[in-house]
C-alpha cells in the first residue's frame, strides 16, 4: 500500500507551530512561560539526535514523556521527522520502563533524563537501542547508548502512527494506533474552522493527564497545532488547578472525578468558582453522591462523558442543553450516545441485548470505526430515556455468595467519610462465600484515623451488609494509573505487600 502523502497536513501543521511568532507564549510549566522558539529549538536538536543515532527513517520510537515542555517540543519534533512513536508511561519504576520497552521492540527511547536507571540503560546497551535523554529545554543522547545496532523491525512503507496505551476498557490495556491521516482528521480538517473562529479568544487549557494516555494527548496536540498556549502541569494536584481557575477565571472547567472529592474536602469558597458556567468530567466512575454534594456546594453543573481510544474519543456525553429538563433527574449518568455512536447493554454470557434498566455489560458501535458493536468491560445500565450509567468495571466485581459487588460502590461511600480522603476495594478469597471485599483506605492528613468498626458504621448508611468490607487496611496512596482510574492490579500488588498473600 503506498502511503505517501498520507498524514502530510499534520505533519506541515505540527512544522508550522514550531515556526510560529518565536516569542509566542506556548507552554506554562512551573509558574514561567516558554516560547514557541524554545519548543523548536529542543525539537530540531531531538531529530539531530535521532539522525545521528543511526535509526533508520521507518524505525519506531519508544516516548515515554513527563508533563514538561521539552515532551511537548518532542512530540512536535517526532511527528515533523514522520517519526512512528510508541508511547510509554513514564510515572513507573525503571524494572516496569525496561520491561515495557522490551515489549515494544522500538529502536530508540526518548524519556526524560530522570526516567534513565541503571536498569533501562542496561535493557537499551542489551538490546543495541538508543536513549535520548530530555533534561530541562535539551535533549542528548544517553552515554553508553549512542547508537542503534539492530534492524528496524518494520516495513519501511507502512504509514507512520503515534501508538497510545489504552486504558483496557475493551479489554487488556494495550497499544492502540492512530496513524497520522486518522490524527490529522481529528487534529487539523474538523478544527482548522473551529480554531480560526472561536478558540483565539478561548483560555488556555489546563494540562494534567499524561501526554501517553488518550486524555493527555487530545489536550496536548490539538493547543499546539492550532498554536494556541496552554497551561501544564506534571501532575493533577488540586492546589495547581484552584490557582489556574483564580488566575484564568475559565468559563468551562474540568476536574476528574478523582479531584472532585477533593475539592469538596478543601476550604476553597463557592466564589472562586463562579466564573464557571460549566465543569467537564470524565475518565471514570463518579459517585453520585460527589456529583450531588459538588453541585450543591458550588452551583456549577456537572457534564459528564464517556469514551475510549477504540472508539475515536468520546461516545457517550451529557451536553449543557441535557441540563435544564434532566440535569437533577439524571445525576450520576454519562449522559446519551454522542454524535454517530450506538450503544447497548447486553447479558455477558448470552450476548442477548437487556432492556431499560437492566444492568450488564456496555457495548458501542462507531460506523466510522467500524460495522459492528464492541464490547467493553464496563457494566451500565440504559434508562428508558436513554441515559447511560456506568456502574464499574466487570473485571473487578466481588463475587460474595449470591451476590455480585462493584468495588466503585464501596469505594464512592468510603471516600464520604470525614477522615478519608481515597480508599481502594479488592475481592479476596474466603473459604465460605468465595470472595469478601478487603479496603485499603488513605487518612486525611491531620485527621484522626478511624477505627474499622467506625467505618463499617459508617458504611451501613450507605450501603447493603453484604457489601461491608471483611478486611481493612491504612495505607499512604491508592495506587491509580495516568488516567486517574484506580490501578486494580497495583492494588492487588499492595495487597500482597501488607499480607503476605495474594488474593
Amino acid at each position: 500500500m503506498d502511503t505517501a502523502g498520507a498524514g502530510d497536513n499534520l505533519v506541515r501543521t505540527a512544522r508550522e507551530a514550531l515556526e510560529n511568532d518565536p516569542a509566542g507564549r506556548a507552554v506554562e510549566f512551573g509558574g514561567r512561560w516558554y516560547t514557541f522558539a524554545e519548543l523548536k529549538a529542543v525539537a530540531d536538536h531531538l531529530l539531530e539526535q535521532l539522525e545521528e543515532s543511526g535509526a533508520e527513517p521507518h524505525a519506531s520510537v519508544a516516548f515515554a514523556p513527563r508533563n514538561r515542555p521539552s515532551a511537548v517540543a518532542s512530540l512536535l519534533g517526532l511527528i515533523v521527522g514522520r517519526r512512528n512513536v510508541q508511547m510509554l508511561y513514564a510515572y513507573q519504576s525503571g524494572a516496569s520502563l525496561a520491561r515495557n520497552f522490551e515489549r515494544l521492540q522500538s529502536s530508540v527511547l526518548v524519556a526524560d533524563a530522570d526516567d534513565y536507571s541503571e536498569e533501562v540503560v542496561a535493557k537499551l546497551a542489551e538490546m543495541g537501542c538508543a536513549g535520548i535523554a530530555l533534561s530541562g529545554m535539551k535533549a542528548e543522547l544517553v552515554p553508553g547508548c549512542e547508537r542503534v545496532t539492530r534492524p528496524a523491525g518494520r516495513d519501511p512503507a507502512a504509514q507512520p502512527c503515534v501508538e497510545i496505551l489504552t486504558s483496557g476498557t475493551t479489554g487488556s490495556a494495550r497499544q492502540y494506533p492512530l496513524t497520522y491521516e486518522e490524527l490529522e482528521h481529528r487534529f487539523v480538517t474538523a478544527n482548522a474552522a473551529y480554531a480560526k473562529d472561536v478558540l483565539k479568544d478561548v483560555t488556555p487549557p489546563f494540562v494534567c493527564y499524561p501526554m501517553g494516555n488518550t486524555s493527555g494527548l487530545y489536550s496536548v496536540l490539538p493547543s499546539m497545532l492550532m498554536q494556541l498556549p496552554m497551561v501544564m502541569v506534571e501532575k493533577f494536584s488540586l492546589e495547581a488547578w484552584h490557582d489556574y481557575i483564580v488566575r484564568y477565571k475559565p468559563t468551562e472547567i474540568y476536574l476528574p472525578p478523582s479531584g472532585m472529592q477533593q475539592l469538596i474536602d478543601s476550604d476553597i469558597p463557592p466564589e472562586d468558582l463562579a466564573c464557571a458556567r460549566i465543569m467537564r468530567s470524565g475518565m471514570t466512575h463518579l459517585p453520585v453522591e460527589v456529583h450531588a454534594a459538588f453541585e450543591e456546594r458550588y452551583k456549577v453543573p456537572v457534564l459528564i462523558s464517556y469514551g475510549a481510544t477504540e472508539f475515536g474519543g468520546v461516545v457517550i456525553q451529557m451536553t449543557e442543553e441535557m441540563i435544564p429538563e434532566w440535569g437533577r433527574k439524571k445525576r450520576g449518568s454519562t449522559g446519551r450516545a454522542y454524535g454517530e455512536a450506538q450503544v447497548r447493554v447486553v447479558d455477558p454470557d448470552s450476548g442477548e441485548v437487556l432492556g431499560p434498566d437492566e444492568s450488564g455489560l456496555l457495548e458501542v458501535l462507531v460506523p466510522s470505526m467500524g460495522s459492528t458493536f464492541r464490547r467493553t468491560t464496563d457494566i451500565a445500565r440504559i434508562d428508558q430515556d436513554g441515559f447511560v450509567f456506568i456502574l464499574g468495571r466487570a473485571d473487578g466485581a466481588i463475587q460474595r455468595g449470591g451476590f455480585k459487588i462493584l468495588p466503585e460502590s464501596i469505594e464512592g461511600p468510603l471516600a464520604q467519610h470525614p477522615a478519608i480522603t481515597d480508599a481502594g476495594v479488592l475481592a479476596v478469597p474466603d473459604e465460605r462465600v468465595g470472595q469478601v471485599p478487603a479496603a485499603l483506605v488513605v487518612v486525611a492528613e491531620g485527621a484522626e484515623r478511624p477505627t474499622p468498626e467506625e467505618l463499617k458504621a459508617f458504611l451501613r448508611e450507605h450501603v447493603p451488609s453484604t457489601y461491608i468490607p471483611v478486611h481493612w487496611h491504612f495505607v499512604d496512596a491508592v495506587p491509580r494509573t495516568s488516567s486517574e482510574k484506580i490501578a486494580r492490579a497495583g492494588l492487588r500488588e499492595l495487597y500482597v505487600e501488607l499480607t503476605g498473600t495474594d488474593p
